[in-house]
């Protein structure tokens, strides 16, 4: 089991939750999962569901893993976000903050 971030997240939701697609940019990642969190209230920030930031603490690890897990088709056990409450749209989108998976 792997679990990785900071322990300030608000909410935590149980999966499993797969990648379905990552965006790199030059401040942070944007994820897609699959199946959306429940956080997002039915919406997408442009097909995203969530965002890591790379200020975050972290950074490199959380993003190492989210690419393995990516590439390996596996599936994450839990999430923790902050800045939920609100339904994700064009100007709102989750910050993700750990991730955990177990072995297959």
């Amino acid at each position: 089991m792997l679990v990785s971030g900071l322990g300030f997240s608000s909410t935590y939701e149980s999966g499993p939750f797969k990648v379905s697609s990552l965006r790199f940019f030059s401040t942070g990642v944007d994820i897609r999962f699959d199946p959306e969190p429940a956080s997002c209230l039915g919406g997408a920030h442009y097909r995203m569901h969530a965002r890591l930031s790379a200020s975050s603490e972290n950074y490199s690890a959380l993003v190492s893993t989210l690419i393995a897990a990516y590439t390996a088709d596996q599936s994450f056990t839990f999430l923790w976000f902050s800045n939920e409450g609100e339904k994700c749209s064009k100007t709102h989108i989750l910050n993700l903050d750990i991730v955990e998976y177990s072995h297959k």
